[in-house]
């Protein structure tokens, strides 16, 4: 037997009982109607009582429903949520309610306070049932005296799909490849001596690859605020040597130096987000430079902050100049074009810090990495 969490009576005070204002009028008169067919996505006005008193035609679309069946339902009434008419109360009494997104953000609105939750829903579809993942965004309206609730919803399934296959992919892929690198690193010991170049190749190409994995993955993070920040005591010196002896393994006949000026400095950051960023910055550098040419590391203090430095001799195009953080552009081929984006994306969103760029000749291109010595949020 279902108990009723939330009772059918109107939200708002505000509003007397028995009150029989044409709202989806009122609202059609002063132009909502308008802005709303203008909508993309599904967009409805509720009334004090939750229920719909104008919608727009992307809600016609998505309910499969006249626009005049639509008006008086409520919000799981019109998607035809599963529970919506298991109780005599409808939409927002039964005990599955208590949890529905879509209800606390559509409340929240009539109370004159803008919401916003996420909503996963089965509803009766043409085929069976259907699983939904909405987005609710409500915004309230006040109309002669009266709050009503302007509620956007998005269909975000996809994004909840592709999130557990980028999850999935990347836990599979670096355990496969990961136990691949192991392994050749064991025969790497035993290998005969005929062979070894052939294995240590392999070794370090499943190194590049588990390397590309973790580059990928930790941008997603980053694009999807999933990424955590530990901050530590670094320096700078030690953190480019580090960087410097993996950019060799992907070097390609390309030296990769540490400038032997470059001076001590200690500045507290996260070590494993700052070697991601310049490893980016490296293997981009390595693959614009020729053979026998040196791609060089340094830092220097400038103005309170610590500057990590990535340079090479190659003068870039002007195009590829205006566009070197654009997320997917590369100058080598349109599958390429994470690693100067991710790089920024990483130091400005997370490290609190900036990165720029300079390319003219003869001093060639240099990426450089501006970090906080000791940052406020970190």
């Amino acid at each position: 037997m279902h108990r009723q969490t939330m009772d059918s009576a109107p939200e708002n005070p505000s509003a007397p009982e028995g009150q029989s204002k044409d709202w989806g009028e009122l609202l059609r008169q002063r132009g909502y109607a308008d802005m709303l067919e203008a909508m993309p996505i599904v967009v409805m006005v509720l009334d004090h009582q939750r229920r719909v008193v104008l919608a727009n035609a992307k809600a016609v679309e998505v309910t499969r429903r006249e626009a005049h069946e639509l008006m008086g339902l409520r919000l799981g009434e019109a998607l035809d949520c599963v529970h919506a008419r298991e109780t005599p109360g409808g939409c927002g009494t039964t005990e599955f309610c208590a949890w529905c997104g879509a209800l606390r953000a559509v409340k929240s609105g009539l109370a004159n306070a803008s919401g916003q939750a996420e909503c996963s829903m089965l509803r009766q579809g043409r085929h069976g049932l259907e699983a939904l993942d909405l987005r609710v965004t409500v915004k309230p309206i006040s109309l002669e005296g009266q709050i009503l609730a302007l509620v956007a919803i998005q269909d975000v399934s996809h994004e909840k799909r592709r999130r557990t296959l980028e999850r999935l992919f990347f836990h599979d892929a670096l355990n496969t490849a990961g136990g691949l690198r192991g392994l050749m690193e064991l025969l790497c010991l035993d290998v005969p001596e005929n062979l070894r170049d052939k294995a240590e190749f392999i070794r370090d190409a499943l190194s590049h690859l588990v390397d590309e994995i973790i580059s990928h993955k930790v941008v997603m993070a980053a694009e999807n605020d999933e990424l955590s920040v530990s901050p530590t005591v670094l320096e700078a010196r030690d953190i480019l040597t580090k960087v410097a002896a993996l950019g060799r393994v992907h070097g390609r006949g390309v030296e990769v130096a540490v400038d032997p000026g470059s001076p001590l400095i200690e500045f507290v950051s996260d070590q494993t987000l700052v070697k991601r960023i310049l490893i980016n910055l490296v293997k981009n550098a390595v693959e614009a430079s020729r053979p026998g040419q040196t791609v060089t590391l340094g830092c220097d203090l400038e103005h309170n902050r610590v500057a990590l430095w990535v340079r090479n001799t190659a003068v870039m195009a002007q195009e590829t100049r205006m566009r070197i953080f654009t997320r997917g552009f590369s100058s080598k081929d349109e599958s390429r074009g994470l690693g100067t984006y991710g790089a920024r994306l990483l130091a400005e969103r997370y490290l609190e810090g900036h990165i720029r760029c300079r390319s003219q000749a003869p001093e060639g291109t240099t990426f450089t990495i501006l970090l906080p010595l000791e940052p406020r949020k970190l």
